[in-house]
C-alpha cells in the first residue's frame, strides 16, 4: 500500500486504505508523471522556468501595486532603483565577511553606485563626517582622514551617503 495524507509515516491515518495508483480525493486513479524520455526540451517547463506567484498574471497583477497600473514612470523607477540601492548598501553595512562585502560593492558599482573610503585624503567637512580624533605626533598627519568608519557610497557622482571617518590630530 501506498501511504498518502497528513499522518505520519508511523501513525495510522485515512490514506492507509488506498491501493496504489488511488488517491484520498474520491479514490480516482493518479495520473501517471510525465516520462522526460519523449519530451521536446524546447517546451519544457522546469522549476526555474515555472511561471511563480509573483510572474503568473504578468504586468497587470493587482497583488503589486507597482505594476498594477502599467509601466513605471521616470520618478517610480529611480524611487525603486533608490530603494534597492539603499538595501543593498544595508546589506553591506551588516555583512558577516570581507568576501560578501566585496560582491555587494561590485553589485552597487555595476549599476554606477561607489563607496568612498577617503583614506589618507585630507579632511573635509563638505564631504566628510568626522567620527572621531586620533591624536598624532606627525604634523604632516594632521587634518587628513586615518580611517573611515562608515563607508560612504555616491551614486553617478551625486553622494547619497557621507563617510564618517576618523581624523588625525596634531598632539
Amino acid at each position: 500500500m501506498i501511504r498518502r495524507g497528513r499522518s505520519g509515516p508511523d501513525l495510522p491515518g485515512p490514506a492507509d486504505d488506498l491501493e496504489p495508483g488511488s488517491s484520498a480525493e474520491g479514490g480516482r486513479p493518479e495520473a501517471p508523471a510525465p516520462s522526460t524520455a519523449d519530451a521536446d526540451p524546447s517546451t519544457a517547463v522546469g522549476p526555474l522556468d515555472a511561471p511563480g506567484p509573483s510572474t503568473a498574471a504578468g504586468p497587470s497583477d493587482a497583488r503589486n501595486p507597482s505594476t498594477a497600473a502599467g509601466p513605471l514612470n521616470g520618478p517610480e523607477l529611480a524611487a525603486e532603483r533608490r530603494a534597492l540601492i539603499d538595501l543593498v548598501i544595508y546589506a553591506y553595512d551588516r555583512a558577516p565577511g570581507a568576501g560578501v562585502r566585496s560582491r555587494l560593492a561590485e553589485g552597487l558599482a555595476a549599476v554606477g553606485v561607489a563607496a568612498i573610503r577617503p583614506d589618507g585624503e585630507r579632511f573635509d567637512p563638505g564631504r566628510h563626517e568626522a567620527g572621531g580624533v586620533e591624536p598624532t605626533d606627525d604634523t604632516a598627519r594632521h587634518g587628513t582622514v586615518a580611517e573611515t568608519e562608515l563607508v560612504g557610497f555616491e551614486d553617478r557622482s551625486r553622494v547619497i551617503r557621507v563617510p564618517i571617518v576618523i581624523v588625525y590630530r596634531h598632539r
